[in-house]
């Protein structure tokens, strides 16, 4: 994969999403919204990452800030998916925790300036969990690809699962070897572009749940 790939083409590709979802809006439940939230916030976060490096200006405190914005967004969206009181109340006890501990990290452990591996990677798991919980609440649906929470969710199993193992090898790796990083970032890439079609056939089926 070449530097057009990681930096112009999968930054672009989320027009895809932003643009159906524009479209497909008054078809949208209240988790599809969320869902087309998540894609702005990634968009915003994309570009401004981007105009920092192409400043040759450090964009890793945007990193820590973005991880946090995203546990935020996909943790609604699980709540607004399951929408039942004791789920809403657990998971709004390991948003505040997790919260804490990003914190902890930026300020304390590993510093704004290099990317959040740590928090990332914990992340990861919580959000690996809720994406399978979901799934198993699915499965007993009937015409589950038809529903856009399943493509959603799978997406969000995809990614997480694949970048998990990313952040792991970079908490290995960071600093050593550069050359791998780089191959890190790549596949990194490739898995938000993943992401991004099976938000966007979601977004295309925009059908209520069950």
């Amino acid at each position: 994969m070449s530097y057009f790939f990681i930096s112009v083409f999968v930054p672009i590709f989320i027009l895809v999403p932003f643009l159906l979802g524009i479209i497909r809006f008054h078809t949208f439940k209240k988790y599809d919204k969320i869902m087309w939230l998540y894609i702005i916030v990634n968009g915003v976060i994309n570009a401004t990452v981007s105009f920092l490096a192409w400043r040759g200006i450090n964009n890793m405190p945007i990193f820590h800030i973005y991880t946090i914005l995203e546990f935020i967004v996909i943790s609604f969206f699980f709540k607004s998916v399951h929408n039942n009181k004791l789920y809403t109340l657990f998971s709004c006890i390991i948003l505040l925790i997790f919260i804490i501990l990003s914190v902890i990290n930026s300020i304390f452990i590993q510093g704004i300036w290099i990317f959040n591996t740590y928090s990332r990677s914990i992340e990861a798991v919580i959000l690996i969990g809720y994406c399978i919980f979901g799934l198993i609440q699915l499965i007993n649906k009937m015409d589950s690809f038809n529903n856009s929470v399943f493509w959603y969710t799978s997406g969000l199993l995809v990614y997480f699962s694949a970048s998990f193992v990313l952040f792991i090898v970079a908490n290995l790796t960071l600093g050593i070897d550069k050359s791998l990083n780089w191959i890190l970032w790549h596949i990194h890439a490739f898995m938000v572009f993943i992401l991004y079609i099976f938000i966007t056939k979601g977004f295309y089926l925009g059908k209520r749940r069950g």
